[in-house]
């Protein structure tokens, strides 16, 4: 739907590279991925802004025009702080925080499932 709707697509993750290419073309989903970048890249992990700023940078994109789709408490704090919209998303092992994602991320939700291009696009109108 975001692919449908012009909007680019980044992956910046915690996990390896490689790893990501591997699921994306396992599940058919690497013809909507611009591009993957893994903190392993970039040397620093997600509480700091720079995974984010590349990916941003690479869309052509500023940080407030820019949703991060985050998992992990200490990533959504970040993207915040550096400018960013962030949706949060349930995880089992971040299950804990999931109270606390709900308070800090601007929309949260179980799964994709959960929210329409339309609803990110519209936000705070």
């Amino acid at each position: 739907a975001l692919r449908g709707a012009g909007i680019p697509i980044t992956i910046a993750s915690s996990t390896d590279k490689y790893q990501i290419d591997v699921a994306m073309e396992r599940l058919d989903m690497a013809k909507y991925i611009d591009r993957v970048y893994s903190v392993s890249d970039v040397g620093v992990n997600k509480s700091n802004p720079l995974i984010f700023n590349i990916a941003s940078e690479f869309m052509g994109t500023k940080p407030e025009e820019t949703w991060v789709f985050e998992d992990g408490l200490y990533a959504i704090k970040c993207a915040k702080a550096a400018g960013y919209k962030t949706i949060g998303f349930y995880d089992e092992v971040s299950d804990k925080d999931w109270a606390e994602i709900q308070a800090t991320a601007d929309i949260a939700v179980e799964n994709c499932s959960h929210i329409t291009v339309e609803e990110i696009q519209n936000y705070g109108e």
